[in-house]
């Protein structure tokens, strides 16, 4: 097939450009023709360019390799921010276990504090004690009493003195086998001959249905002042002395 008959039949080359191209052609040769003659002198005079294509390499090598190291950056800064996220949440469910063990290590601790309360309590002469708890709290307008969960199957009778770590609380007013009612001193049906450890004078505890019972009968100018404390007296043999 000739070369008109191809695909090139209607290519056009002008004969300036052809000829512009054969003569940069032969400059670049005779330039490679003589450099193979002096290489040394020829590596020294490329010296300066090598030098300046590296600086120039160097710099843009660095500039493409912004955008990589800064991605790498942003990875790190996500990663650790989703795994401070984590750390957090796993804090808070840790502090919320350890709030919960707090508050039931404090419960404990105040119960201990008053057990040991309850056994340095001593009356005079020494009476027989069982430990118990208040389950239910029965109030009206002048009724004050509570269930305790011990009862005659633990030796409690009715009349037996109530005491708390601070001192008598009230006294046993019924009684089954597994539980006990208490009545208070706050109750209106509570009366309690009590005296003043400070000069020995005679008075009767009385509730009037208010948070505090009230000293009656109470004999002698300045039997009692402020910060006195009153104790059980015996007298009618209905609770200890003391």
């Amino acid at each position: 097939m000739a070369f008109r008959d191809g695909p090139f039949e209607n290519l056009k080359v002008p004969l300036a450009w052809t000829a512009a191209v054969m003569v940069v052609g032969g400059i670049v040769a005779a330039v490679m023709l003589l450099l193979a003659d002096r290489p040394q002198q020829a590596a020294d005079d490329l010296e300066p360019a090598r030098a300046a294509f590296d600086s120039a390499a160097g710099t843009t090598g660095g500039v493409l390799a912004a955008p990589v190291r800064w991605g790498g950056d942003a990875v790190d800064y996500v990663t650790g921010y989703f795994f401070a996220v984590s750390e957090n949440r796993r804090l808070r469910r840790e502090l919320a276990e350890m709030s919960a063990w707090r508050d039931d290590a404090l419960a404990l601790k105040n119960l201990n504090a008053r057990y040991e309360q309850l056994l340095g309590l001593q009356t005079e002469p020494p009476i027989a004690m069982t430990a118990g708890r208040a389950i239910t709290d029965a109030r009206g307008p002048f009724a004050r009493s509570r269930l305790l969960n011990v009862g005659a199957g633990k030796g409690v009778r009715v009349g037996n003195p109530v005491l708390s770590e601070h001192g008598l609380v009230g006294r046993i007013s019924g009684v089954s086998g597994a539980h006990s009612r208490m009545v208070l001193l706050t109750d209106v049906a509570s009366r309690i001959p009590v005296m003043v450890e400070r000069t020995d004078a005679r008075a009767m505890l009385t509730g009037d249905g208010s948070r505090s019972p009230r000293l009656d009968y109470v004999r002698g100018q300045g039997s009692v002042q402020e910060g006195d404390r009153i104790l059980t007296s015996g007298d009618g043999g209905g609770f200890p002395r003391g």
